[in-house]
């Protein structure tokens, strides 16, 4: 992953000034993990903020509607806690994607937590 891409933050107190960028930071996750969208949905740079329950090897995909993936914003080991991925609008390749519908999908170890829809306009 390219930590200009993405920021982790602990939701409840900021950004942790002793993470490094492009780390994994974060507080006692809930009960299950969760994704939600972190900025208006339709937009042009849509932040996910999303939770983990336990200490996990993370992945956040981007996908486009016929189940392709456009881009991997998260994929590292990471701690239990709540953090915040931002998506630039561009495809893996650093390509600006179309206006169009996306799906964003969380994991962790393999097994999927939640996805969203995106609209990006």
């Amino acid at each position: 992953h390219n930590p200009r891409n993405h920021e982790h933050h602990d939701l409840q107190h900021g950004p942790s000034p002793n993470v490094a960028p492009g780390s994994v930071s974060g507080s006692t996750g809930r009960a299950a993990g969760s994704l939600a969208m972190g900025s208006a949905n339709p937009g042009r740079q849509p932040v996910l903020s999303y939770s983990i329950a336990r200490r996990a090897r993370v992945t956040l995909n981007i996908y486009d509607v016929q189940g392709r993936l456009v881009r991997t914003l998260i994929d590292q080991d990471a701690a239990a806690g709540d953090f915040r991925a931002a998506w630039d609008g561009r495809s893996e390749s650093g390509e600006p994607v179309g206006d169009g519908v996306y799906m964003a999908r969380l994991a962790a170890d393999g097994a999927v937590v939640d996805s969203r829809k995106i609209v990006i306009r």
